[in-house]
C-alpha cells in the first residue's frame, strides 16, 4: 500500500471510519472497502475534528482562512492527499483519487492551458469555441471531458480512474468558461487584442495549475464558502448548502 494512502486509511480509522482494501503501486485495479466502526464507550461528548496548528505556539487562524490554512499544512497526510482534499475529495473518493496519481489530475487543467495558449497566439475563434466547450461540459458532467477520456482508458488497462470531481475542483471550469466566454464576445465586438489577452491570462493560470497540482480555483472555493460545500457534488448542491456524504454514511 503507498504510504500516502496508508496515512489516509489510519486517519480516517482515527475518526470512526474504517477503509480498507488493495492497493497496488502498477496497474492493478484499486479495491477499498469503507464503513462505520462501532466503538464501545460511555463518553457521551461530541467528536470533533481538531484544526492542524499553522506552527509551534501558533493559534490555528478563524474562519474560512483557518480551514484552507489547515487543509494546506496537515501533515499527517502528503502533498498530493492535501491538495486533493482541497478540491473536495473526501473518504473513500479521496483514497481513489490518490490512487489515480498527480499525472491524472493534471491532464484538464495542461489540455485547457494548451488550448487557451493556442487561441492567444493565433487568434482562432474555432478553437476557443472548442476549448470554451470542454470547459461547460466540465461544470456539469462528472469530469472534464479529458478526465472521462482517461476514466475510460483507464478502466481497459486495469488503472485507477478519477473519482467523480466535487464542487470545489468545478469552479475551475466555471472561471475558465467565463473568461473564455468573455474572449469569445470580444473576438465578436472586434477587439482581438482584448480576447487574445483573455486567452493568454486563463491559459496560463491553467498551466500553473498543471505544473503544480496546486488548484487555485479550489483554494478561492475554501476562502469564499468554505471546505464543507468544497464537497458537494455539484455548484447547485453546494449553493443550496448540501455537502457530499461519504458511501459509509450514507450506507449507515
Amino acid at each position: 500500500m503507498p504510504a500516502g494512502v496508508r496515512r489516509l486509511t489510519e486517519r480516517s480509522r482515527d475518526r470512526g471510519i474504517d477503509v480498507a482494501g488493495r492497493f497496488s503501486e502498477g496497474s492493478e485495479t484499486m479495491v477499498v472497502r469503507m464503513h462505520n466502526i462501532t466503538r464501545s464507550t460511555t463518553s457521551t461528548t461530541p467528536s470533533t475534528v481538531t484544526p492542524t496548528p499553522t506552527g509551534p505556539g501558533r493559534r490555528p487562524r478563524p474562519g474560512r482562512l483557518g480551514e484552507l490554512t489547515a487543509i494546506l499544512s496537515d501533515r499527517t497526510v502528503d502533498r498530493s492527499a492535501r491538495l486533493l482534499t482541497l478540491q473536495g475529495w473526501r473518504g473513500v473518493d479521496l483514497v481513489a483519487a490518490c490512487a489515480a496519481g498527480p499525472s491524472a489530475h493534471r491532464l484538464a487543467p495542461a489540455a485547457c492551458a494548451a488550448g487557451s495558449l493556442a487561441v492567444g497566439m493565433t487568434g482562432s475563434f474555432a478553437l476557443l469555441a472548442m476549448v470554451w466547450s470542454t470547459a461547460v461540459v466540465g461544470v456539469f458532467a462528472l469530469n472534464h471531458p479529458i478526465e472521462l477520456g482517461y476514466n475510460r482508458l483507464a478502466h481497459l488497462v486495469g488503472m485507477t480512474p478519477i473519482p467523480a470531481n466535487r464542487a470545489g475542483k468545478r469552479l475551475g471550469c466555471v472561471i475558465g468558461a467565463l473568461m473564455l466566454g468573455a474572449s469569445g464576445a470580444a473576438f465578436l465586438a472586434g477587439q482581438p487584442t482584448v480576447a487574445r489577452g483573455l486567452a493568454v491570462a486563463m491559459g496560463s493560470v491553467a498551466a500553473f495549475v498543471a505544473m503544480t497540482n496546486v488548484c487555485v480555483p479550489s483554494m478561492v472555493f475554501t476562502l469564499i464558502w468554505g471546505s464543507d460545500r468544497a464537497t458537494a457534488p455539484s455548484l447547485a448542491a453546494a449553493a443550496r448548502g448540501r455537502i457530499a456524504r461519504t458511501r459509509a454514511s450514507a450506507a449507515s
